[in-house]
C-alpha cells in the first residue's frame, strides 16, 4: 500500500508543480529549495471481512519555498504553494495510483509553519486478504466433497 500510494501523491504534487524535487524519506544535505519533502507514518491496518483488509495511512509534505536574496523564506510563495497543495488534494474525493488502485482521500489538514508548509493527507485502502484458510478454495471442497461421495 505505501509504495501504490506514495505514487498517487506524487502524481498529484507533480501536477502542482513538475518541476520541482520530491525528496521521500530523507532530505539531502544539499537539497534544492523549493522543493517537497514526503514520508509516511506507519499503516493502520484491520481486517474488515475474512476476505477484504483495510489500510489508513497518512503522508506528510512539506513544502521548503524558495528563499528571498536576504536569504529569508519567501513567504509569498509559502502561503501560495501551502494553497495549491491543499486545493489539489481536497478537489478530490479519491487518487488512483499507476497501478488503478483507488485510495479514498479522508481528510487534508495544515498550511504555512516557521520555514515551510506541511500538509498532511489521509488516505484509505482495501485489498482483498491473503488467507492460508483451506476453507477459502473451492477446488480443495469440491475434492473433499468428491471423496465423501466415493467413501459412501
Amino acid at each position: 500500500m505505501l509504495r501504490d500510494s506514495l505514487d498517487a501523491v506524487r502524481s498529484v504534487m507533480k501536477e502542482v508543480r513538475p518541476e520541482l524535487n520530491i525528496y521521500v524519506n530523507a532530505v539531502p544535505e544539499d537539497f534544492v529549495s523549493p522543493s517537497f519533502y514526503v514520508y509516511p507514518e506507519p499503516v493502520r491496518e484491520e481486517r474488515l471481512t475474512k476476505r477484504i483488509m483495510r489500510g489508513v495511512t497518512v503522508w506528510h509534505i512539506h513544502y521548503f519555498p524558495k528563499q528571498l536574496p536576504s536569504d529569508i523564506v519567501d513567504s509569498f510563495d509559502q502561503i501560495e504553494m501551502s494553497d495549491l497543495v491543499r486545493r489539489a488534494f481536497s478537489s478530490r474525493n479519491f487518487l488512483r495510483s499507476p497501478t488503478r488502485e483507488v485510495y479514498t482521500i479522508l481528510s487534508v489538514v495544515g498550511g504555512p509553519e516557521e520555514d515551510r508548509s506541511h500538509i498532511q493527507v489521509s488516505l484509505e485502502g482495501q485489498w482483498l486478504a491473503t488467507t492460508s484458510d483451506p476453507s477459502a478454495n473451492p477446488e480443495l471442497m469440491k475434492e473433499v466433497h468428491y471423496k465423501e461421495e466415493l467413501s459412501r
